[in-house]
């Protein structure tokens, strides 16, 4: 009997090829046990920076940016700044021809360090002060995105006349308190509605979920047009797509998405007798994620009374995704994986527990590379005990 038949969590798989489902298109199995990005090797860049860094391959995501725009042409592409911003990425996004959604005064500050166009860009205002709404509005935010009648009210006492905004609501909101809201927008001055916006949460698999917020949506745009008498040409779906975290994870079907949205939207208009609006989405880690690679030193392997195996590194393992892919590099390892918890020393929000197949002769001192790490990780640092959770490189 083999050490993998009578360990059920131990299999003889070996490292083995990378997933492009996972990994970056352009990462390659490189010598001695390495992996090469973009022609750069990983084991190299560790070895200029240190560790914990966080590499992201532009090629990678930029191609993403342009698939999105490929099968959903009629759509605009908002980048959802809060799932990695930097300055390269809001670059990145500018010249692929997408937007920006940005939900804080800092990932602004990001965008008007390269110059992003204020027209492309959402602002979400919530939980923000009246002086982050103040920098979204002198800078020339083409839309900010309101969820709350203090919201409403402090926007229309500082913006000029005719600030572009729209009703942020659920799917599950009360209709009466939605047209509520559109009423008190359409009486004020400074304020010019110019549609809805929904998000439906992270790690969206089913299409059929954007299909029901099309006909909640569309359902209150016909209440407002009904109630208001005005007719909102735009509707802004939000993002969630999901990104598989290991090989066998299902994708979001991109593909399907768009066509029956173009269904869903056609009917739902028919029905409530609206002209199509423009459709909007703001997709973060579905571009992101699988562009990232964080490299980890690990500090430590133990075994617990449960049998359980918990390796640590060193720097925070956020992100929520507790599945994940990883590999060993910079070493020609054992061709056993075990399952493992990969666990890092902030214990902190950036600290997740993350179960990952590793070599059996995994050691202190080995190099590990963790893949699909672009979304929410570098979004999820703080500063615990004198520690970053994670350095962008």
């Amino acid at each position: 009997m083999t050490l993998g038949e009578s360990i059920p969590s131990v299999a003889r798989i070996g490292q083995g090829r990378l997933s492009r489902r996972v990994w970056p298109a352009g990462a390659v199995n490189g010598e001695n046990g390495d992996v090469v990005m973009g022609g750069v090797s990983l084991t190299k860049i560790a070895a200029k920076f240190g560790t914990p860094t966080l590499v992201i391959d532009e090629a990678d995501f930029r191609a993403r940016c342009r698939h999105y725009r490929r099968r959903i042409p009629e759509m605009e592409i908002f980048y959802a700044a809060k799932a990695s911003l930097t300055g390269p990425v809001a670059s990145w996004c500018e010249r692929e021809g997408l937007s920006l959604a940005v939900w804080s005064a800092g990932e602004l500050a990001l965008a008007r360090s390269v110059d992003f166009p204020g027209e492309r860009v959402t602002f979400h205002a919530g939980a923000n002060t009246a002086e982050d709404l103040k920098a979204a509005i002198e800078y020339g935010a083409g839309r900010i995105a309101l969820e709350s009648f203090d919201e409403i009210e402090q926007v229309a006492t500082i913006a000029p006349y005719g600030q572009p905004v729209l009703l942020r609501v659920g799917t599950g909101s009360d209709a009466h308190v939605v047209t509520e809201a559109a009423g008190r927008v359409l009486a004020r001055r400074g304020l010019r509605l110019i549609g809805l916006h929904c998000h439906l949460g992270s790690q969206v698999l089913r299409v059929a979920v954007y299909e029901e917020a099309v006909r909640r949506m569309l359902g209150l745009l016909a209440r407002i047009r009904d109630r208001h008498g005005v007719v909102l040409g735009l509707l802004n779906l939000g993002g969630g797509h999901a990104v598989p975290y290991r090989a066998h994870d299902p994708e979001f079907d991109l593909g399907g998405f768009g066509g029956r949205m173009r269904a869903a939207l056609g009917y739902e208009c028919e029905r409530h007798r609206l002209p199509r609006p423009q459709v909007a989405i703001e997709p973060g880690r579905a571009l992101i994620a699988r562009a990232g690679v964080t490299l980890y030193r690990v500090l430590g392997v133990r075994e617990s009374a449960g049998g359980r195996t918990f390796v640590t590194v060193d720097g925070g393992t956020g992100g929520n995704a507790r599945l994940r892919t990883a590999r060993l590099i910079g070493r020609h390892a054992g061709p056993v994986l075990r399952e493992v918890t990969v666990v890092g020393r902030n214990a902190g929000v950036d600290d997740v527990p993350v179960e990952v197949a590793l070599p059996l002769d995994v050691r202190a001192g080995d190099l590990m590379a963790m893949a699909c790490t672009g979304g929410c990780g570098l979004s999820f640092i703080s500063v615990h005990n004198g520690q970053a959770g994670i350095a962008a490189r």
